[in-house]
């Protein structure tokens, strides 16, 4: 049971080191040419990489003799996309997106596309500095 432990350990250590790699060119990239698309997909390499990191943990913990050290750690992976989610609203992105990405001058996201007729959807942002 040793061995598939640390086979699990190097996986979960190459999958981080792997991840952040792409993760750094990614948004080193997306960053000097603008790319918003793919700041975004280096920002989900990091996420992924610190995924591998969790499993990294639960199998230390599994080898260290808790067993609940998997499905504990399966449990805060599941937390973490709940609260990823939870705070992915539209106007936060677009917003973030306008403080990352120094050659953006204007973002528009739309959490829910059909608006009532007539609203503007720029009222939200109107105090944006």
């Amino acid at each position: 049971m040793l061995d598939g432990m640390a086979a699990v350990a190097m996986a979960a250590l190459a999958g981080f080191a792997g991840n952040e790699l792409v993760a750094r060119y990614r948004i080193r990239i997306g960053r000097k040419i603008g790319s918003a698309a793919l700041l975004a997909d280096g920002l989900h390499a990091r996420t992924d990489g610190f995924t591998s990191l969790a499993v990294l943990l639960g199998a230390g913990g599994m080898a260290l003799g808790w067993p609940w050290a998997d499905p504990v750690v399966g449990l805060a992976i599941t937390a973490a996309i709940a609260r990823v989610a939870y705070q992915a609203v539209a106007v936060n992105a677009e917003h973030d997106l306008l403080h990352a990405l120094p050659r953006l001058a204007a973002a528009l996201v739309h959490a829910d596309p059909q608006l009532d007729a007539g609203a503007d959807p720029h009222k939200i942002l109107a105090t944006h500095r």
